[in-house]
């Protein structure tokens, strides 16, 4: 994990699993980062399923908000949404769905668990 301060901003860099989904883990597959923004905001950009990062995440740093890719399908680039709902309701609970196909504009996350979906063009504001 590397870290680093942006004037008032601590985040943490991590590797994620991104491809071949052939490979075991972070080590073997190409080079993909996620990050955690003050211990509040949990982005694991561009991996596969990884519940054993989800499960060390939210151990270690409890964070409020997990911006989660996902696609349709299980295998491939990102997490399948079936795969996502498989997780915790009170993990669940903290993801909003991002980096998705058109062919999710309507589904609806909120009924299946989840936080909600990420917008495109959409400013969140976490402040305190």
């Amino acid at each position: 994990m590397w870290e680093a301060d942006c004037g008032s901003i601590h985040i943490e860099f991590f590797r994620t699993m991104h491809i071949p989904d052939s490979v075991p883990s972070w080590k073997e597959s190409a080079w993909s980062t996620g990050i955690l923004v003050d211990g509040r905001i949990f982005f694991p950009a561009d991996t596969r399923f990884d519940p054993d990062l989800l499960f060390w995440m939210e151990e270690r740093s409890h964070p409020e908000f997990i911006f989660h890719d996902c696609q349709s399908f299980n295998g491939g680039v990102h997490t399948g949404i079936e795969e996502l709902k498989s997780l915790p309701p009170d993990l669940k609970k903290k993801i909003l769905l991002c980096h998705y196909s058109d062919n999710f504009s309507n589904y609806d996350a909120e009924a299946n668990g989840f936080y909600g979906m990420a917008r495109p063009g959409v400013y969140y504001n976490f402040d305190l």
